[in-house]
């Protein structure tokens, strides 16, 4: 059975943990970079989840090679939003795009 990996470095990691997945506490981007790219190959994770921000600081070739593999899924998770009511439409079309580049299929959200 596969197991649930998160790489962040904000404060969100204690409701993570509570959760009972693995979670690394990155010091640096360039850690979380190699965090990531030891544990695709393993065969140990079916997600991880890397908070959004550093995904976004990950080198191409990584970002290539994630979206080239079939397991783990590597899903970028935005931390730092806030949503207020009228962003409604926003944040739909936020989700369903992510959901979409993560699994493939685009679901519309009303």
């Amino acid at each position: 059975m596969y197991k649930i990996l998160a790489i962040m470095e904000s404060k969100a990691i204690d409701g993570f943990m509570l959760t009972g997945i693995e979670v690394v506490n990155t010091k640096s981007r360039k850690e979380s970079e190699q965090l990531l790219s030891e544990n695709l190959g393993k065969g140990k994770y079916g997600i991880i989840i890397i908070e959004e921000d550093l995904y976004e600081d990950l080198s191409l070739s990584l970002k290539k090679v994630i979206e080239k593999g079939d397991l783990p899924v590597v899903i970028p998770l935005p931390l730092n939003m806030e949503w207020r009511e009228k962003d409604h439409l926003f944040k739909s079309n936020y989700i369903s795009q992510l959901l979409r580049k993560t699994i493939g299929y685009e679901i519309k959200i009303n």
